[in-house]
């Protein structure tokens, strides 16, 4: 659980450390990093201890990418258990495909 008070830049950086845990997971698992119907969110305890960091080689930052990882995988396991999973994000339940392309401008 939730047991440190983080400011909004540690926030920030724990929710990088989320994304990455989260999009290398996936790509383990199923050889793409999601869809863009994924979310993710992290918070904090204000009356827990203050910690002022939250990367990847932290203590927070290590139990929350390791915590990703291990629920994405058991959940992954458990969704898939009696069929096999999509091999491409278009092939996916919930999958939606960015086929937008940006229009760059000069300004």
């Amino acid at each position: 659980g939730t047991e440190r008070a983080l400011g909004d830049g540690t926030l920030g950086t724990l929710l990088g450390v989320t994304v990455e845990a989260k999009t290398a997971t996936l790509q383990q698992l199923t050889g793409f990093t999601g869809t863009t119907s994924d979310a993710v969110a992290v918070g904090t305890d204000p009356a827990g201890q203050a910690v002022s960091f939250a990367g990847s080689a932290t203590d927070v930052g290590d139990a929350t990418r390791t915590a990703v990882r291990e629920a994405l995988t058991r959940s992954f396991a458990s969704r898939f258990a009696d069929s096999e999973p999509p091999v491409s994000v278009p092939e996916a339940d919930t999958g939606i495909v960015t086929s937008r392309i940006a229009t760059p401008f000069d300004p």
